[in-house]
C-alpha cells in the first residue's frame, strides 16, 4: 500500500468523527485534518481576517454562494449573517466533506442553507477530483498530476453557477476553490446579468491557477470579459492581477473582491 494511501486510511478513522465548538457553533469534523481545521478556527490561528471580512460584507437578507463549502464552517458564518430572510448556496463535490456538510447544517439549524453537491465550473459535466491524504482543505480539480499526497481520485459532477442558480437572486459569492477559480468564474456570466451589483470574494493563490491549469493572465482576461473589476479587500482602487501576483511569496495567496462599476456603460 502507497504511504499515501496508509495516511488516508488514517486520517479518516472513525475515532476523528466528533464534534467541535468553533464560533458558537457545533461541527462533525470528518477527518484528524478537518478536526485540526477546526480547532485552529477555534483558537483564532486561521480564519480571523476572513470572518471579519465577511460579517461587514453580507448584511441581513441578502443571499450568497459559498463555493467550496467544505465542511460548513463558513456556509454556517454566512448563514447567520445574512439571516432568516436570507438565503445560502453552499456548493461541495467531495462526498466526504458533502456528508459532514450536510450534518453541520442540519445540527446548527440553517434552515436558510441549500445544498448543491457539485463544483462549480464553466458547464455542466464532470471534473476529477484529487483528494490530498493529510488535508482534506487541498483537495483540487483538475488534471490527473499523479504525484505528491494526492493520490485518491474519482471524478465528481460539476455545473456552471449561472445554470444551477438561474432565476435566483445573488448577491455575493465567496469561493476558495483551490485553483480552480478561473474554471470556475467561467459560470458565472448569467448571474453578473441579472445581479450587477454581485461581489465575488475569492482567493488569489497563482500558483493553484498553475496548477488547475491556468494562468494569472487568463484569469486577468477573464474577469476583464467579465467586467469585474478586482480589488484587494478594504481597498477602494482596482488592483493588477500581475502586479499583486509580484508581491506574493513562492507560493502564497491572497484574497480578491471583484465586482462591477454599477451604471458603468458596457
Amino acid at each position: 500500500m502507497k504511504p499515501s494511501s496508509v495516511l488516508a486510511a488514517l486520517n479518516r478513522l472513525p475515532l476523528w468523527r466528533r464534534r467541535i465548538a468553533v464560533w458558537d457553533f457545533r461541527l462533525r469534523a470528518p477527518t484528524l485534518d478537518r478536526a485540526l481545521y477546526l480547532w485552529l478556527h477555534r483558537i483564532g490561528r486561521m480564519g480571523r481576517a476572513d470572518r471579519a471580512y465577511l460579517a461587514g460584507a453580507v448584511r441581513p437578507g441578502m443571499h450568497v454562494a459559498d463555493v467550496g463549502a467544505n465542511i460548513g464552517l463558513y456556509t454556517l458564518h454566512l448563514a447567520r449573517l445574512v439571516g432568516p430572510a436570507g438565503r445560502v448556496y453552499a456548493f461541495e463535490p467531495d462526498p466526504l466533506m458533502l456528508g459532514a456538510l450536510r450534518e453541520n447544517l442540519a445540527a446548527n439549524g440553517a434552515a436558510q442553507a441549500e445544498v448543491f453537491p457539485c463544483a462549480a465550473g464553466g458547464g455542466s459535466g464532470q471534473a476529477l477530483l484529487q483528494r490530498n491524504a493529510l488535508n482534506s482543505g487541498d483537495n483540487r480539480l483538475g488534471a490527473d498530476t499523479g504525484t505528491g499526497w494526492h493520490a485518491d481520485r474519482d471524478t465528481v459532477p460539476v455545473r456552471a453557477l449561472d445554470e444551477a442558480l438561474r432565476g435566483r437572486r445573488v448577491d455575493f459569492i465567496k469561493m476558495d476553490v483551490q485553483g480552480w477559480e478561473g474554471e470556475a468564474l467561467r459560470g458565472v456570466g448569467g448571474l453578473l446579468e441579472a445581479n450587477p451589483g454581485l461581489q465575488v470574494f475569492f482567493e488569489f493563490w497563482p500558483h493553484g491557477l498553475e496548477r488547475a491549469g491556468t494562468t494569472v493572465a487568463a484569469l486577468d482576461e477573464l474577469l476583464r470579459a467579465l467586467r469585474l473589476r478586482p480589488t484587494r479587500p478594504g481597498h477602494a482602487e482596482p488592483c493588477r492581477l500581475a502586479a499583486l501576483a509580484a508581491e506574493l511569496p513562492a507560493g502564497g495567496y491572497t484574497n480578491v473582491v471583484a465586482s462591477r462599476e454599477v451604471g458603468r456603460a458596457r
